[in-house]
């Protein structure tokens, strides 16, 4: 008996399990810097899966594109959004007065947009 075909099951079953478990993570993280991190992990780990595809053009186009540019990209935007808007440390913490960050609009937000328009109404007549 091969020994060889075996090995080469296990490290298939074990990189698709890594795929889900990462697309999952990534999924339900709370954080969006950990969110971004587990992303370029998953199109690592995908790029690999190519490879044991035999597809090499596939694996450099998903390492460089799809984990290496998206991934710059989306950490990029995570450092821009702290810049415009320093709670969203506390947000993307976990804090447990912290707005969610996967909710365009989540209540904490709502109230400071509201808090911040003006009124309609001309000064001096209410």
């Amino acid at each position: 008996m091969d020994l060889i075909a075996p090995m080469q099951w296990a490290i298939d079953a074990l990189l698709a399990l890594l795929l889900l478990w990462l697309a999952g993570r990534a999924l339900a993280s709370a954080g969006l810097l950990e969110s971004a991190v587990l992303f370029v992990g998953f199109g690592l780990t995908l790029a690999l899966v190519w490879v044991r595809l035999e597809a090499p053009d596939i694996a450099l186009a998903e390492a460089a594109i799809g984990a290496g540019l998206t991934g710059a990209l989306l950490l990029n935007a995570i450092a821009r959004l702290r810049q415009l808007d320093p709670s969203s440390r506390t947000a993307d913490q976990g804090g447990a007065n912290a707005a969610d960050p996967r909710e365009p609009l989540s209540t904490a937000r709502q109230g400071r947009i509201h808090a911040e328009k003006p009124s309609r109404t001309p000064h001096g007549q209410d």
